[in-house]
């Protein structure tokens, strides 16, 4: 009797044990094929979107953007697309020197459009968006490219300056214009990281007001001296702003204090 139930027993242990394998190769072949708990994840066709960083264009000339399309979980098709400028104006146009249908495939899953962004001298000077709408089968995506029209240049000389601590350091800002620009500027300027003292005071312009560019004064510099604490390496930036509107122009002014 006693070896009767003892082959019940390991009779009854193996069939346990088999059922415990099936149960977990069940397991394992459903999460395998993504029917089974976290393992599984949707996946839905579809493509991303990159445009240019934003570009600035002297008046007169012209620039350079482009937009790329990524395809995503196996969303292949032909690239489709419009592009329109905000504001409208006379002056800006886009142009395409070539152009090759882009389709994206399992084999070159990515493909981008350029264009060339013309302007005259005549261009109003503003900062203007292009917006390109792109379509793959029926995904639809925007994208904004920012493009800045100006007539003016900036710079900073030195742009690196090290003083001991209390000691004023100076640089000069020089502005330019070209194509007729003509505008009055003014400043304003910011540091980073904050002087605790007294701020974006740490750097003035002594002389009060702002410049005028003209087709027959092009260039204006100004004087900036700064006296920063505590000691450290500061990040000075220095917008021009002309009183008749865009564009805003930055240059950036690095003052180490030792």
């Amino acid at each position: 009797m006693p070896s009767s139930k003892l082959f019940v027993r390991k009779l009854t242990r193996k069939f346990v044990l088999i059922a415990l394998s099936i149960a977990l190769f069940s397991l394992s072949s459903l999460q395998f094929l993504g029917f089974y708990g976290a393992t599984a994840s949707a996946c839905t066709p579809d493509f991303s979107l990159v445009g240019s960083t934003p570009q600035t264009i002297p008046a007169g000339s012209f620039g350079e953007i482009a937009f790329t399309a990524t395809s995503e979980c196996g969303l292949y098709g032909t690239l489709r697309y419009s592009i329109s400028i905000s504001p409208t104006a006379t002056g800006i146009e886009l142009h395409q020197p070539t152009y090759h249908p882009v389709v994206l495939s399992s084999t070159h899953p990515s493909g981008s459009e350029g264009f060339q962004v013309l302007t005259s001298s005549s261009t109003l000077k503003t900062t203007y968006t292009i917006t390109a709408s792109v379509t793959v089968l029926s995904v639809v995506h925007t994208v904004n490219i920012l493009v800045t029209v100006n007539g003016y240049t900036i710079t900073v000389s030195p742009a690196t300056l090290s003083a001991p601590l209390g000691q004023p350091v100076q640089s000069t800002i020089t502005l330019t214009s070209f194509g007729g620009y003509s505008a009055t500027i003014y400043y304003s300027i910011s540091i980073s990281p904050n002087p605790p003292a007294v701020g974006s005071d740490s750097c003035f312009n002594p002389v009060p007001g702002g410049p005028s560019l003209s087709s027959t004064s092009q260039t204006a510099t100004s004087q900036w001296t700064c006296t920063i604490t505590p000691k450290g390496t500061y990040n000075v930036t220095i917008t021009a702003m002309p009183i008749n509107g865009l564009p805003d122009l930055s240059t950036t002014l690095t003052v180490k204090v030792t």
